[in-house]
Formats: structure tokens, sequence, C-alpha cells
């Protein structure tokens, strides 16, 4: 059996079984990062990146009030900013700690510092030498407890303020186990009910030298309401600057050629063919008006037959030379 076929033809068959090189090219499943849908995401990078702007632009007056309150040099710095999961916030951490749970609109959040960089520090507020060797993991006093709280809430009342989040209920609390649960909602202030459990938390590390001492601090923030924006866009303009749509709004521009003041007995005394004198000198120029404000000064002419006027200084503001009648 013969086949109309030439060796172009033969050979595009032979290979039609054979992967191409784009086939061969093309990523495998295993290839792509796959979604873990246990993570909760509810912002995109914008809008991380709006939330870490602000979270920065208020980390020096932070460090100002921490090196008051810790009696030593202070300097923070951000670390991140992404989104979590409070539903196994902290599973399997049992020990003392040094935490502050905090509330924002009833709903509970969380800040942790790193339980020895805490300990050193506040140690060193209450009188310990600074060549004292490093304490081990300890539950904090009730004295210390107190100091904690006092410094971490300074920290964030920033932060709220900075997001516009109002934080309310700081308590210190000696363990994880103190910790509570995301779920655990009271009243928002001004409010009756408490709002429904969610376990959606924006988690923000942040950097935190104190003395010669690095340590990290964590806080697990509710954002009920997205106190950020996303960063408006600059408003599309002309070649002139406005935004496009003010390009076409009509103004009404009028020339001022002068004034005067007659008495009453001579104004109702004028007839057809009477001359008025003006307050402007023979050959000065007139005062261009937009709106009611003097913006320049033109001279009198004529295009085509009509009158015109041809501009000679503009000032956005009251003509020099100008009175406010010459408006």
């Amino acid at each position: 059996m013969s086949a109309n076929l030439n060796a172009e033809e033969v050979e595009a068959l032979l290979s039609a079984g054979t992967p191409s090189a784009a086939a061969e090219a093309a990523p495998h499943v295993h290839d792509i990062r796959q979604r873990d849908f246990g993570q909760l995401k509810r912002l995109d990078g914008v809008e991380l990146a709006e939330a870490q702007r602000k979270l920065e632009s208020c980390l020096p007056a932070i460090e100002v009030e921490l090196a008051a309150a810790l009696r030593q040099s202070v300097e923070l710095g951000f670390a991140s900013a992404s989104e979590t999961n409070a539903e196994r916030l902290f599973e399997g951490e049992s020990g003392p700690a040094a935490l502050l749970r905090f509330r924002c609109q009833g709903h509970p959040g969380w800040i942790r510092w790193e339980l020895v960089s805490a300990i050193t520090a506040l140690e060193r507020v209450l009188g310990a030498a600074p060549d004292s060797p490093e304490p081990a993991a300890r539950a904090l006093s009730g004295l210390e407890q107190t100091l904690l709280a006092r410094v971490l809430r300074s920290l964030l009342l920033q932060v709220g303020t900075a997001l516009g989040l109002e934080l309310t209920d700081f308590e210190a609390l000696p363990t994880f186990k103190h910790s509570g649960h995301y779920s655990d909602c009271s009243p928002a202030p001004g409010t009756d009910l408490a709002p429904a459990p969610d376990p959606y938390r924006l988690l923000l590390e942040l950097d935190l030298r104190v003395g010669d001492q690095l340590s990290g601090v964590r806080l697990v923030l509710p954002v009920p309401e997205r106190a950020w924006v996303r960063p408006a866009p600059p408003p599309e303009t002309g070649s002139e600057g406005l935004p496009l749509h003010l390009l076409g709004v009509g103004i009404n521009v009028a020339v001022h050629l002068g004034h005067t003041a007659l008495p009453l007995n001579e104004l109702l005394a004028l007839e057809a063919g009477d001359v008025v004198p003006l307050s402007t000198p023979r050959g000065h120029p007139a005062v261009l008006d937009v709106d009611g404000r003097a913006i320049g000064r033109a001279h009198l002419g004529q295009t085509h037959g009509r009158l015109a006027i041809r501009i000679t200084n503009l000032d956005p503001g009251l003509v020099p030379g100008t009175t406010p009648n010459d408006r």
C-alpha cells in the first residue's frame, strides 16, 4: 500500500508523537507553589506595604518612649508584616512569658517580647547592675508585670495611632496558658454586643535593641476594619497640571476698565451723550478679572472686528497697583 506523502509530511507525522520543546519547558505541577488555604489572606502587597509604611513612621516616637521607660538606649526596627490565623496561636507553649493582651473593638490581640531579653531589661530598670549575668527564663514578678505592661502599652498606643485603631484593656499575662483564645470577644467601647469571633490577625514583627541586647517583639493585631487604605493614585492631569475632570469647566473672565463715584442727583440727571470720567488713566492697562479676582492686566484692542484684549502680565493674586475697587 502506498501513501501520497512527501518527505516533509512523513517527518511531521513521525515527530507528532514526541514532546515539543514548548511542552518540555512547561512547568510540572510539583514546580508550582501551592496556595495554603489554611493561611488567611485578605490583604494584597500594596496594602501590606501601606501598613508597613505607617508602622515605620511611628518607630522614632516609640524609641523615645521606650528609652525613657527602660532607662537605656533603644533602637527599634521593622522586620516584617504578614497575615496569620490565630486559631492555634500559642499552641504547644505553656511556660512563663513576657506577654500582654489587649483588645481592638472587642477582639483580643497580643504582643510578645522574648522572655529573657524582657527580664534583662526589666531587671536593669529595677536596679540590676549592667554587668549582671544573663538571667534564666522565669516567671515575671508582679512588679515586673506592671512595668512590662507600662512599656508595651506605650508601644501599642503608638502603633494603634499610626494604623488608626483604638487599642484598650491592656493586661500583662504570666504564662501562655493565660493568653486566652481569639474567640474571647467582649463588647467594644460604646456597644453592648460582643463582635463575632474572627481568627484573622495581622502579624507585625519588630527588632528591638535595648542597650547592647537584640531581641524580637511580635505583635498579633486584630483588624476588624481595615485601618489603612490603598494609597490614593495621583490624579490624572493634563499638560496644564489640572485633573482631567476639571479641564472642561467653564470660567467667567471679565475686563474692568475703571470706576467712578457719582452723587445720586448727578446719576439721576445723566442723559445720552454725557461723558463720565473713569478712575483709570488714559492708556493705562485694564484689569483682568476671573471669578471676582484680579489676576492680571491687559491692553484693549480689536481682532476680526471685535473688541479684544492683549494680556500684558498675570498675577494669581491682586495685581500690584490695584485696589479692591479695581476688581
